[in-house]
């Protein structure tokens, strides 16, 4: 066959090194999602309070 680049073998070893490497960028995301969650959750929680009080604010002393 022309379309076989290299065997089973080879496409096998390259599906588990996609995978590996899948496996450890998920891994690394993961760990960063950890360190970071709970600055995160005070900076978002922080933007929300701030923008729905503009937005309260704005829309209260809209008229003057």
């Amino acid at each position: 066959m022309s379309g076989d680049p290299g065997g089973l073998g080879g496409r096998l070893l390259d599906t588990c090194i996609t995978v590996l490497i899948a496996v450890m960028a998920l891994a690394g995301a993961i760990y960063i999602l950890r360190e970071i969650w709970v600055p995160l959750c005070v900076t978002i929680a922080i933007v929300v309070i701030v923008g729905s009080s503009s937005a309260l604010v704005y829309r209260r002393f809209r008229g003057w």
